[in-house]
């Protein structure tokens, strides 16, 4: 019980200087914090939203129909055998790899809540399905800022292979746990407040999402200045801001003058994701009691060998891959979003005529005890 209060001290002590810190950071540095702030209300309004609030009601649609446990029950032998997770965890998996953070541990967060997914099976969970979307990785970080759509699928590529690495060597350490009971049995629901229940939850995780991106700019946008007092150099730069917020340093690592460099430290970024992401993550977790220290032991093995893959790819594999133009009907960004838009229609389209399959057999096996009743 010492011991415990003892590191609670410690915590809050800890917090306070950290409060502390940012209040004075804040007054000494204000014009800069609210131009940052400003520049985060755009960035919120031109590309957080629009890109995950959709996916974010989506998924919750996905979860509170039953339509995730419909798929996972189908996927549930080849989850097990490749990766040692239940088939309910193909959707925050799949969620996680197209729509980027936090959307996949926001789906799994849901799953435990229906039960189809222990405490266990989310913390392994959220060292594999958090990571940068393909819209954001290929367009924002490769065309935009590299200047070249392909090193952007590269960088994406290799995220992916990071996670799928990661579930595969973590698999021995969790061990394979049996499917819940809870997901055999959960019923396929619809109506009018799983919809407005699904638009509710995504508002609130959207909100908290903004609010993190504001909070975390305003900090930057004033840390910016008392770090130009110390003249670090731009390599440092890069990766102090990158450690707290992903855009600001994948943003200053783009600028580096070597682009091998420069790819690196912006693959090793987005593996990494930031505080701020990490934050979101586990606000979407919050009361589930999942344990977070093998997710950020996970993120950082993931950034350097994000960082590592893509230094071998630059030298070795671009080079020979063919002119941007030849892929531009590949890489587009949009493509993959209306593909997987098509695909969550599809599969909501399939979760309403079960329901309506459902639905008519139940009633046909409640009628003679209705009459019952009635009589």
């Amino acid at each position: 019980m010492i011991k415990r209060e003892h590191r609670g001290s410690i915590g809050s002590l800890g917090f306070g200087l950290l409060g502390a810190g940012c209040i004075l950071l804040l007054l000494f540095y204000a014009d800069s914090a609210v131009k940052a702030v400003l520049q985060g209300l755009s960035l919120c309004k031109s590309t957080v939203i629009p890109s995950l609030f959709p996916f974010m009601v989506a998924s919750e649609l996905l979860v509170r129909s039953g339509g995730a446990a419909a798929v996972g029950n189908l996927l549930s032998r080849p989850m097990q055998h490749l990766l040692g997770v239940p088939g309910a965890a193909a959707c925050p998996i799949v969620l996680g790899a197209l729509c980027g953070f936090p959307t996949g541990a926001r789906a799994a967060a849901a799953l435990y809540d229906e039960g189809a997914l222990t405490r266990k099976q989310c913390t392994r969970l959220m060292t594999f399905i958090n990571n940068p979307s393909s819209a954001y990785t290929i367009s924002a970080v490769g065309t935009s800022l590299l200047g070249s759509r392909r090193l952007g699928l590269v960088l994406w590529v290799v995220s992916l292979a990071c996670s799928l690495g990661t579930a595969l060597l973590t698999r021995p350490l969790f061990g394979d746990d049996e499917q819940p009971t809870a997901a055999q049995s959960q019923p396929v629901r619809m109506g009018a407040d799983v919809f407005t229940g699904s638009i509710s939850a995504a508002a609130q995780s959207m909100l908290t999402v903004c609010a993190y991106v504001l909070f975390f700019s305003a900090v930057l946008g004033a840390a910016q200045d008392a770090l130009c007092v110390l003249s670090l150099p731009p390599f440092l730069n890069a990766v102090l801001y990158g450690v707290l917020e992903l855009s600001g340093g994948v943003t200053r690592a783009a600028q580096l003058p070597d682009l091998t460099q420069s790819a690196m430290l912006c693959a090793a970024l987005c593996s990494w994701s930031g505080l701020s992401v990490m934050c979101q993550i586990m606000t979407a977790c919050r009361g589930r009691g999942f344990d977070y220290k093998p997710y950020l032991l996970a993120k950082a093995a993931q950034a350097l060998i994000s960082a590592a893959l893509t230094g071998l790819a630059v030298r070795y594999l671009l080079p020979h891959l063919p002119p941007e133009n030849v892929h531009a009907g590949l890489l587009l960004p949009q493509a993959t979003a209306l593909l997987f838009a098509k695909a969550v229609n599809l599969t909501f389209a399939g979760a309403c005529a079960w329901t309506l399959v459902k639905n008519a057999t139940a009633r046909m096996h409640r009628a003679p005890a209705f009459d019952i009743y009635c009589h």
